[in-house]
């Protein structure tokens, strides 16, 4: 396992490339299935672990270790491009959910703050076995749900969005447009695939009174998302969000228990 802060990204233009200070990455640095497995020639690097609980004015340490790649030719850079991947629609995009939770009311927008990402099955695979292997399993499981040979992550999106970029043929030039994330998704009403950018860290939370048994305590996998290069229309969904939401058979109750809830529930209301 090697060490690097991956904020220095190494570029040679085989897989990284610089335009106008915008980082890029080629078509030989896509992770597709086709390829096999990735990481018989590619190979991971980390950032030295940084303790983030001051700046979010945490009780406890919050210890971060940024992921890049590594590429043959020792190219690195701390991006993930993922082929086949799918960003969900769903209908409360844009919409304001406010949950209440014990350190208070906290506000979340559908394609603003996070999305729900498809990742093909054996990409994701590949990626988790890395981690695990480098960090000698001390990296638990990413808690996915799996559908149609996809793991499903509801993933995080930074300050500057989500970009969705359709790029489409006039003459012999390709021409670009970008699209947030929101205005896409609500202008078209559908699930699209395409390549997917996501950045991954490694994150552990601590009780600031256990710092000396910091060995003990296993680092978990954040993902963000930052731009889907779009494709097309897609119908591969994620699994139900719950079990909540399975039918489950009508239970057999007293009826005088069933009216005395049901006159509650009316001087309640």
């Amino acid at each position: 396992m090697s060490y690097n802060p991956v904020q220095n990204v190494s570029i040679d233009g085989t897989y990284v490339t610089l335009d106008a200070n915008t980082y890029g990455i080629t078509e030989e640095a896509v992770i597709d299935n086709n390829k096999g497995n990735i990481f018989e020639k590619y190979g991971l690097v980390y950032s030295i672990s940084m303790d983030i609980g001051v700046i979010l004015a945490s009780g406890n340490y919050i210890d971060v270790v940024s992921v890049g790649i590594e590429y043959p030719n020792h190219e690195m850079i701390n991006s993930f491009c993922i082929n086949d991947s799918v960003i969900e629609y769903r209908q409360n995009v844009g919409i304001n959910r406010v949950n209440n939770t014990r350190s208070g009311k906290v506000s979340s927008i559908y394609m603003k703050d996070y999305a729900s990402v498809g990742m093909p099955k054996e990409a994701w695979n590949q990626i988790q076995s890395k981690l695990k292997a480098d960090y000698s399993s001390n990296v638990v499981n990413y808690d996915v749900e799996q559908n149609n040979n996809y793991v499903w992550f509801n993933t995080k999106i930074g300050r500057g969005g989500v970009d969705m970029v359709v790029t489409r043929k006039v003459g012999e030039e390709s021409l670009s447009n970008i699209y947030g994330g929101i205005e896409f998704m609500q202008c078209i009403g559908k699930s699209v695939m395409g390549l997917c950018n996501v950045t991954i860290r490694l994150r552990k939370t601590r009780n600031a009174l256990s710092r000396t048994i910091a060995k003990s305590t296993k680092y978990t996998i954040g993902m963000s998302v930052s731009r889907l290069s779009v494709a097309r229309f897609t119908d591969i969904s994620s699994p139900p969000l719950s079990t909540r939401a399975i039918n489950i058979p009508v239970v057999k109750a007293k009826q005088s228990d069933i009216d005395e809830l049901m006159e509650k529930l009316n001087m309640g209301g």
